[in-house]
């Protein structure tokens, strides 16, 4: 399946992953409460199944900026589930359906590809850092969670990547 985009105003720069994010920067972000959310479905195992994680016991600001992806083990490849009303603000173009490797995605999973596919071998959270330039050519660095879903119990089947979207200012 092939993304739909409308063409930017204006292009955008990739985001360059630069640190680790803090406690409070996750805060400072208001995209603390998915991990909160995450670790209270989760209960003791590494990560919360599926069918117990509900987006919509999110606040919309962490709804908007979500990205769930499944992992195809068969494709090696990920199928994006759903993608937040924010992205397609922040990015001019919808990817849900689409399959990473099928999509022209303009940089826009560029960070995940590199760094998020990492958590199929650790299992573990990362809150990372990200330095990015918006459409207007102004610089922000902001906080990203990835975090691991298993269905099974002990592979990675799926992961949720979260930013404050609306917060970045690049709503067209």
């Amino acid at each position: 399946m092939a993304a739909s985009a409308r063409s930017p105003n204006s292009p955008i720069v990739a985001a360059e992953q630069i640190g680790e994010a803090s406690d409070d920067d996750l805060k400072a972000w208001d995209i603390d409460p998915l991990l909160d959310y995450w670790n209270k479905v989760r209960g003791d195992a590494f990560a919360p199944r599926w069918e117990d994680f509900h987006i919509i016991d999110l606040p919309a600001d962490v709804r908007g900026g979500l990205v769930v992806v499944d992992h195809d083990p068969g494709r090696n490849d990920f199928r994006v589930r759903f993608w937040g009303v924010d992205l397609w603000d922040m990015f001019g173009v919808d990817l849900t359906g689409a399959w990473l490797s099928d999509i022209k995605h303009m940089g826009v999973m560029k960070q995940f590809l590199e760094h998020g596919i990492k958590i199929l071998e650790t299992k573990e959270v990362q809150k990372v850092l990200h330095h990015a330039e918006t459409a207007t050519g102004e610089t922000k660095i902001y906080p990203v969670i990835r975090l691991p879903i298993s269905d099974d119990g002990t592979t990675v089947t799926k992961i949720i990547t979260v930013r404050n979207a609306k917060r970045l200012g690049w709503r067209r």
